[in-house]
């Protein structure tokens, strides 16, 4: 029976990064490993083992794998990687005949730097095994080794068991991330210029598709400056709160399912709420606390990063991301305090937020 394996270029893309932190076990390094291009070293043995190889423009019926999660954990014996791979049978037609969910895992040996990696491929190589001989389990696939002429039990596997099997984690609804996101992140972070540096607290909430975002973008930060009230005697500290909401549009780039960059431009208004306590001329014996507001517009670039994976027990993805900003805006006038205050500056956020699909889509 001819069968061809078909890798799509987001399979084949598929990588891990080891990070290394946060629970994760010590390596030398960051180890990106290439667990689709694994996949498909593993699965293109598989198939040589058990199919005839279709030729140049035969027609085949085909074989898709892709691997479903793939991560680092932790059990009794120690740390481990582990991959799942969907593959998927279909006929000459096109139908799906069948569909299989595997798992494997291999232990992590070492602190080298291919400790990771050689994980993986043991992982991988284990799933592939246990296709291979899970083969003939779905109902469907009976009915179309039939077809082929084929009697179903009769098909000698040349790849012995694995030494354990691992079964396949509970499906969630959000194993796969959708082509379309609406997502919400709130942050901290610094902005400053020339002469002032002040903390700021981040938001975004937007909609995101493949190649493209917008999204809502609040910052606010405070400020203090010299108040100079032209009623008062000398000068006085005013403390200011200054918010910036606006608008990003921009476009973005998957490079795998669980990384993203992204860049873009904004637009935003600038409102800014000042208080100060001086000494009037009228009564130098006493204080007085006067007010005063401001208002601005700002443009302004950015680019960020953004990390995203499944929370374990919850169903939804979060994501955390890094930001930098550089913002032009005019400066804010306080006119009962005789100062004007810069609004651009460049800034630095890191994000935490959620992600919840939009519209279903094609995993990555």
């Amino acid at each position: 029976m001819l069968v061809r394996l078909v890798v799509t270029p987001s399979a084949l893309g598929e990588r891990y990064l080891a990070i290394g932190i946060a629970g994760m076990p010590p390596t030398l390094g960051s180890p990106d490993v290439p667990v689709g291009r694994q996949a498909l070293d593993a699965y293109v043995l598989a198939t040589a083992r058990m199919f005839q190889p279709a030729g140049e423009g035969a027609r085949a019926a085909q074989l898709l794998p892709s691997v479903g999660a793939s991560g680092i954990d932790l059990d009794q014996d120690g740390w481990f990687a582990f991959v799942e791979h969907d593959v998927v049978l279909r006929d000459l037609a096109g139908a799906e005949v069948a569909r299989w969910r595997v798992r494997g895992q291999g232990p992590i040996v070492g602190l080298g730097e291919n400790a990771i990696p050689r994980a993986f491929a043991e992982a991988t190589a284990i799933a592939a095994r246990t296709f291979e001989i899970d083969f003939e389990r779905p109902s469907g696939v009976a009915g179309w080794l039939a077809a082929q002429g084929i009697t179903p039990g009769l098909r000698v596997t040349t790849v012995p068991d694995p030494p354990r099997r691992f079964t396949p984690a509970t499906p969630r609804v959000i194993a796969t991330r959708a082509e379309q996101l609406i997502f919400a992140e709130f942050g901290v972070g610094a902005v400053g210029a020339t002469g002032w540096m002040s903390s700021t607290l981040t938001a975004r909430a937007g909609w995101s598709g493949r190649p493209w975002l917008v999204q809502l973008a609040i910052d606010a930060w405070p400020r203090e400056f010299v108040a100079r009230p032209a009623a008062a005697w000398g000068e006085a500290r005013a403390h200011a709160l200054v918010l910036s909401t606006g608008l990003d549009a921009g476009v973005q780039q998957r490079l795998t399912s669980h990384f993203e960059i992204a860049g873009g431009v904004g637009a935003a208004l600038l409102s800014g709420f000042a208080s100060a306590q001086y000494v009037p001329l009228a009564t130098p014996t006493g204080s007085v606390t006067a007010s005063d507001g401001a208002f601005g517009a700002s443009a302004s670039m950015f680019g960020a990063v953004r990390l995203n994976g499944v929370v374990p027990v919850l169903a939804f993805r979060y994501r955390l991301g890094l930001e930098v900003r550089k913002a032009f805006g005019t400066p804010l006038s306080f006119n009962t305090f005789g100062q004007t205050v810069a609004s651009s500056g460049l800034s630095a956020s890191a994000f935490l937020g959620i992600e919840l699909p939009w519209k279903r889509g094609s995993e990555q």
